[in-house]
């Protein structure tokens, strides 16, 4: 875990950015600030706590000072990919947050701007790409990787020695059988299991896990 900062940016919100607001509470040492930095379209969205929420590059870079730090905090990979590299572009630093009650491995991988929510479990010798979400319950064992900006949804697993792709979205309770690979942006539908690899972009559902029709 990075050294706790005075203020933080979360890149994005909603939903997802009040459960991460939570964990870094739960933190020995609670953070000074928050701010959330959104598309302008998405400030009346915002039903959380008080606090600034900023909607253009001018605003955000008025905002942050030199210690300031920024949380990846939308669930969907594409905007994580997209608020990575612009925060990144104007010298914004991010941070991973995780939970308390996370429990990762000391021989597991991490890149950075990791969300490592309650329950979450890696495993021995798991690689976790810069930018993943493991969200409530997300299990990834032992040699499994997880490509860039992916999310694994709530208690969902990634079993041993398999290999998710960049951007991928593995939905709730979803399971990735041992040594299956995913292809970059794939979806999985919640609830499904997936026997077989998955090429890049397919969505696939159900038990054994099939491509979606249509």
């Amino acid at each position: 875990m990075d050294q706790l900062m005075a203020s933080y940016v979360f890149a994005g919100f909603g939903g997802h950015a009040l459960e991460l607001m939570d964990a870094m509470q739960a933190w020995e040492a609670s953070p000074a600030a928050f701010a959330c930095y959104v598309l302008p379209e998405a400030k009346a969205a915002w039903r959380g706590p008080k606090l600034e929420v900023i909607c253009n590059p001018e605003d955000l870079k008025a905002w942050c000072r030199a210690d300031t730090r920024a949380v990846l905090a939308t669930g969907n990979p594409r905007l994580r990919r997209q608020l990575f590299e612009e925060l990144s572009s104007y010298g914004i630093s991010f941070t991973t947050v995780g939970h308390p009650q996370a429990v990762c491995s000391p021989k597991a991988i991490f890149g950075e701007a990791l969300n490592l929510m309650a329950f979450a479990f890696v495993g021995p010798f798991a690689q976790i790409e810069t930018g993943v979400l493991l969200n409530v319950g997300a299990s990834v064992h032992h040699g499994a990787e997880v490509g860039a900006f992916s999310e694994i949804g709530p208690g969902a697993r990634v079993l041993g020695d398999s290999k998710i792709g960049e951007g991928c979205l593995v939905g709730a309770q979803a399971t990735i059988m041992p040594g299956i690979s995913l292809g970059k942006n794939v979806r999985v539908g919640a609830g499904a299991v997936v026997t077989k690899d998955v090429p890049a972009g397919k969505t696939v559902v159900g038990v054994p896990a099939t491509p979606l029709k249509g």
